[in-house]
């Protein structure tokens, strides 16, 4: 199995409301997984034919984010210590899917709020 260390620098872009969120992180690659932190939190980018993954976690919650290109799905937003799970429908705009850069616009259907995440990819070096 392949180990690319990586470099991911990207944001994650609120359209309605015009607020960017930076994302400046190293972390690896192993096949079509990506896992990264943010500060506390982890996330793993999971890339299949049909579909992206998005799974942030820390301590405090879980957040799955599974997006298909023109479906509805739903986010799931997961509070640890109280048990609670809320389910949010979302619509994929489109996935973008090349080399290095992976950029994703889906719509929060409940509050039509548009989001775009983009990261770029560099590899830093391969362990085998």
């Amino acid at each position: 199995m392949i180990k690319t260390k990586i470099q991911i620098k990207g944001y994650i872009y609120n359209k309605s409301e015009k607020t960017k969120t930076n994302i400046e992180e190293k972390g690896i690659k192993i096949k079509n997984k990506i896992t990264y932190y943010e500060d506390d939190i982890k996330t793993n980018i999971i890339i299949n034919k049909e579909e992206l993954i998005i799974k942030r976690e820390n301590n405090e919650f879980l957040n799955l984010i599974k997006l298909n290109i023109e479906k509805e799905t739903d986010i799931i937003y997961y509070l640890k210590d109280q048990d609670l799970s809320i389910n949010l429908p979302i619509r994929t705009k489109y996935i973008k899917l090349e080399d290095n850069i992976i950029e994703v616009k889906y719509k929060m259907l409940d509050s039509n709020s548009e989001y775009i995440y983009r990261i770029e990819i560099k590899e830093l070096y391969r362990n085998k």
